[in-house]
């Protein structure tokens, strides 16, 4: 075990006795084993606490103490770890795609993407050169998407579709729509899980934007990367379907509930 040399005493910097002390205290420090713990007895001041014995969970104070401080244990396979707010080091676990500042969308359907039925199908049609789906309020329409579903996802509570629509002229009333999905399993089949339902009473201006949000807990044991199709139905003959006009729908959202 080296010890380190005293400095030169009466030799003026840079002549050949500094230099020589310089080498000595080089070697004295880089050397393996120069210097041990049992050397340094004085902690005063640091919470080092003879590091060399101590595994890393064990450091002192090198994070924040109270609630925060420590990367959180446990999770579930797909899950992250998620920022909850500014403070530091203040993280949690949460479904992947699901958590804050994450998205919860799984996929957008547009009228031009759809496909129809063989027979009562929503009309493709434009107005002010948008692309709409026109469901009249005399015959139940439907119209439907093919999707997949992304390969992060979880949904153990069922999926959530928003549709988004107006109506072209002046009125209120009531429109009841319907969802549901099925697992493209297999293409000459036609098997849609249970369906779902919601009533939503118009803007009362026409023009203005309408979401109508269902929620299907009936998912035809849809998981990640299972190719679906969404179904959409305007029920005009339900008695609660009420609206003396047709509904267009521009846009379906399915997301995470």
């Amino acid at each position: 075990m080296a010890v380190l040399p005293p400095s030169p005493v009466d030799a003026p910097f840079g002549s050949y006795n500094w230099q020589d002390w310089y080498e000595k205290v080089r070697r004295a420090i880089n050397e393996a084993g120069s210097i041990t713990w049992s050397q340094i007895t004085d902690f005063t001041g640091s919470n080092l606490n003879q590091i060399a014995t101590r595994s890393h969970q064990s450091l002192q104070n090198i994070l924040p103490s109270g609630a925060f401080g420590h990367t959180p244990t446990g999770g579930s396979t797909g899950e992250v770890l998620t920022k909850n707010s500014a403070t530091d080091y203040d993280y949690s676990w949460a479904a992947g795609g699901g958590g804050s500042g994450g998205t919860k969308t799984y996929a957008v359907f547009t009228p031009m993407n759809s496909m129809p039925p063989a027979s009562n199908y929503a009309a493709l049609d434009t107005t002010n050169s948008f692309a709409v789906l026109r469901f009249n309020d005399i015959v139940d329409r439907n119209i439907f998407w093919i999707g997949i579903i992304p390969e992060a996802a979880s949904f153990g509570s069922g999926l959530k579709v928003r549709i988004h629509w107006f109506t072209p002229i002046l009125t209120v009333g009531d429109v009841v729509w319907s969802a549901d999905i099925m697992n493209l399993t297999n293409l000459l089949t036609n098997s849609y899980d249970t369906a779902a339902t919601v009533t939503t009473t118009t803007s009362g201006t026409a023009g203005n934007r309408n979401v109508s949000e269902i929620t299907l807990t009936a998912v035809d044991g849809l998981v990640a990367k299972d190719s679906f199709s969404l179904r959409v139905t305007r029920l005009a003959s339900s008695g609660g379907d009420n609206l003396v006009a047709d509904a267009y729908v521009f846009a379906v959202e399915l997301e995470a509930v």
